[in-house]
């Protein structure tokens, strides 16, 4: 089997982000905490919460499709997340 070498294009685009002083010197810190640039941890923090967004939903649909989650199995999830629990409010 050859080697094959792969590449890869990714598109980025470029945008301007206002927020207050004391949130860019904290996201500042942080990137420099995590040894990245701060529009990689930008981009890094931006996907992880599109993804908890994207699983919440998903758990919803689950949840409405079967039964809902017992407290159990609420608490085991979080603790392998290594998240609080949030307490839903209708």
């Amino acid at each position: 089997m050859s080697n094959v070498l792969l590449i890869l294009y990714m598109h980025i685009d470029r945008i301007s982000v206002t927020m207050d002083s004391w949130l860019k010197e904290s996201v500042r810190d942080a990137s420099t905490r995590d040894g990245v640039s701060i529009s990689t941890w930008i981009r890094a923090t931006a996907s992880e919460k599109l993804s908890r967004e994207l699983l919440g939903a998903a758990l919803e649909v689950w949840e409405a499709e079967s039964t809902p989650f017992c407290d159990v199995e609420l608490k085991r999830a979080a603790k392998t997340l290594g998240i609080s629990r949030r307490v839903k409010t209708s």
